[in-house]
């Protein structure tokens, strides 16, 4: 039992632990989760071999390299974007940095950015929680890799629409389709909000922006290959093997995973999770009044969030899908946590605590889990 004199300081501090993180906690949480991951990747590993072998990073590297010695004899017919690369290649040519390190700065920065982003948009248990809670997030943001360049453009067009600067929204939006094609998304997203606003005129101008910004990001292909269009048939050849990149909602997924049966079952389990997860924030996005509201407020960032959902389940690539399903959910994981706001556990020492441990396995993840279990073991057991 408590004391009559005790009630109110626990009323006090429950109040406290529920209250919204700020944007200075929220950073520091973000610090907290990078210095264990590097920590924990630098003593058991070559961090700098790690980062250059991690994602798309071999190819993202060698693009680099490309673009900042300016040998177009050396292009080759990719799918990945070039958006990260071209920054990066700025990065190393006006510094001393490599090219994988000038990546990885790139990537680190803009994770920061995104994370301050998500503050400004959506608040701080959203924030918080974004900051920790994917692995492949850590992973891309520490260890280099497309998404924390894009999430930072995409979001930093939805703030923009949000004070009604649409035409800096189209350009952002238009710079994150060179980091990644499903920058569209945000793109149509944008069109739609402008045409329910009825304002064509600036529809028209961002309209002429998103060309614009797509004509400057094809010349060097048209030019060097001969083609404009080389990113896009290397999607279709290697990710959709020559089929419609679009199939019925799940049906790839489901395909997916019988296809990779035969994974380790800590990884299918993984995966799984986020499943279950995306679809139970899919459930609460329909039938919770909250989000329906959100909606109703922010129009570009509720049909961005419907558009990417549909994408990710009917995307028309077992192989893919499945196995890069957690790195895929990464850009609507803001969207699910707003839906599932209500059920977030919001408690200080879970927060923390959840980052710290989150961090901890997102560096295991990213050297392979046995391997560092093995190296814990020798360094703080003596073991093998």
């Amino acid at each position: 039992m408590h004391t009559v004199e005790e009630i109110p300081k626990l009323r006090q501090a429950a109040a406290l632990q529920k209250h919204e993180p700020s944007l200075r906690e929220v950073l520091l949480l973000a610090v907290m989760v990078s210095i264990i991951f590097v920590t924990v990747v630098a003593t058991l590993d070559d961090y700098a071999k790690r980062a250059a072998q991690a994602g798309d990073n071999r190819i993202y590297v060698e693009l680099t390299g490309i673009i900042r010695q300016g040998d177009v004899s050396r292009v080759t017919v990719t799918p990945q974007f070039w958006g990260l690369p071209y920054l990066a290649a700025l990065v190393a040519k006006t510094t001393t940095l490599s090219d994988t390190a000038a990546i990885v700065l790139v990537s680190v920065l803009a994770s920061f950015a995104s994370i301050a982003l998500a503050y400004r948009l959506w608040g701080g248990w959203v924030a918080a929680f974004f900051a920790i809670i994917s692995w492949d997030w850590m992973q891309r943001s520490l260890l280099g890799g497309a998404e924390p360049l894009f999430l930072a453009l995409v979001f930093g067009s939805f703030l923009a629409a949000r004070s009604e600067r649409w035409l800096l929204a189209a350009l952002l939006a238009s710079l994150g389709t060179t980091v990644r094609p499903l920058g569209l998304l945000a793109l149509i997203a944008l069109a739609v909000a402008l045409a329910w606003r009825r304002e064509f005129r600036t529809l028209a101008l961002a309209f002429g922006i998103g060309l614009l910004v797509g004509a400057c990001y094809v010349l060097p292909f048209a030019i060097a290959l001969g083609n404009p269009l080389v990113n896009v048939q290397a999607y279709r050849s290697e990710a959709w093997a020559g089929e419609s990149p679009i199939s019925w909602p799940l049906l790839s997924v489901v395909r997916g995973m019988i296809s990779n049966s035969s994974e380790p079952l800590a990884n299918m389990v993984k995966i799984a999770a986020w499943v279950a997860f995306t679809l139970a924030g899919v459930a609460a996005m329909i039938f919770t009044e909250r989000f329906r509201r959100f909606a109703r407020e922010h129009r570009m960032e509720a049909i961005f969030a419907a558009l990417y959902l549909l994408v990710l389940f009917s995307y028309n690539s077992p192989r893919w899908n499945w196995a890069e399903f957690p790195r895929f959910v990464v850009p609507v994981i803001p969207f699910l946590l707003i839906a599932l706001n209500r059920w977030l556990p919001k408690h200080r020492t879970v927060l923390w605590s959840a980052g710290a441990l989150s961090a901890l396995l997102a560096a295991a993840s990213a050297i392979n889990v046995r391997h560092a279990w093995q190296e814990f073991g020798r360094l703080f057991g003596g073991g093998g």
